[in-house]
């Protein structure tokens, strides 16, 4: 009887045993996700790679949700599954290339998935939100907050007045009708030089232009930032000989970095005025009064830096 007795209380002590570890420790569910992004901190321009990754049986359906033009803020360049198996096993991964123009912490919101065992109803699990930081390209280098003019360039004026005293007398040598020759020719090109307009003046001439069509009061922002940026392509153009009216933003910025006669400081704030243009004119943005206001002085302040190296190259 005392045997039969120990035996029962045994018995219930080992069942409750197991059922408390049972309770503790869950089967895991026939389905794992998680979420998982390359690049939590990017700047400007920059591709980030967003993957949801699901692992599962074979025989079990997985659905991924859908996606508009962007994801938590950020655009929506490309997308994509990958899938991989092993035996009964596979991996199932929905990528996305995503990219922003605009500074910021941004944050891609939980995703549900969807899968269905055989016979059985739809379930959903979840993947964690993912929290990404973009920066500036100016940010990168110290100097870059503190972009300085030019310093003005050395006067050659001594080496000046030797080469025109040397003309003179070979002027004076040579006869009175060499030297009637040469006054003349000096005179038309002089004429000439004063019709003929710096690319610098021609892009002051053109930003006047601008404000007078009053694009903004008329709610035409998208043409405004157009014209805004092909005065800045236009300038270089003219200003460095880079013949570049066809090329797309990254083209156009790689020419531009490998030519000598742009600083780094130079070239940075170039990306970000033609990178904020494109926002505008592919990516729908609206900007406020001050991003505009910012937009057009990151052009003028360009122009009024890169004109030093011209009045050098002309001393």
């Amino acid at each position: 009887m005392k045997r039969g007795f120990l035996f029962f209380i045994f018995t219930y002590i080992f069942l409750c045993s197991i059922l408390a570890f049972a309770k503790e420790n869950p089967k895991p569910g026939p389905v794992s996700v998680k979420a998982e992004v390359e690049k939590p901190l990017a700047a400007i321009g920059d591709k980030i790679k967003y993957s949801i990754i699901v692992k599962t049986k074979n025989d079990i359906e997985i659905e991924f949700p859908g996606s508009g033009e962007n994801l938590g803020g950020l655009a929506v360049r490309d997308k994509g599954v990958l899938k991989k198996r092993f035996f009964s096993n596979k991996t199932l991964t929905q990528w996305y290339l995503l990219e922003t123009y605009i500074t910021g912490d941004y944050t891609i919101p939980k995703v549900v998935i969807k899968y269905k065992e055989k016979n059985k109803d739809w379930q959903e699990i979840e993947a964690g939100e993912i929290k990404i930081k973009v920066k500036s390209v100016l940010e990168e280098t110290p100097e870059a907050k503190d972009i300085r003019d030019i310093k003005e360039p050395v006067s050659l004026r001594s080496k000046i007045v030797t080469y025109i005293i040397l003309m003179l007398i070979f002027i004076f040598l040579s006869s009175v009708i060499v030297y009637g020759i040469l006054a003349i020719r000096k005179k038309h090109l002089k004429i000439l030089a004063s019709m003929v307009k710096s690319s610098h003046q021609l892009a002051y001439e053109r930003f006047d232009q601008l404000r007078k069509k009053n694009l903004l009061a008329a709610g035409k922002i998208k043409e405004y930032y157009i014209e805004l940026s092909g005065i800045i392509r236009r300038y270089l153009e003219d200003r460095f000989r880079l013949r570049a009216p066809e090329m797309t933003t990254e083209e156009f910025l790689s020419s531009v970095t490998n030519s000598k006669e742009l600083t780094y400081e130079h070239r940075a704030l170039l990306s970000d005025f033609l990178f904020r243009c494109d926002l505008v004119k592919f990516a729908k943005y609206g900007p406020s009064e001050k991003e505009i206001n910012l937009s057009f002085e990151s052009a003028v302040r360009l122009i009024d830096q890169t004109k030093q190296d011209e009045k050098k190259e002309k001393s």
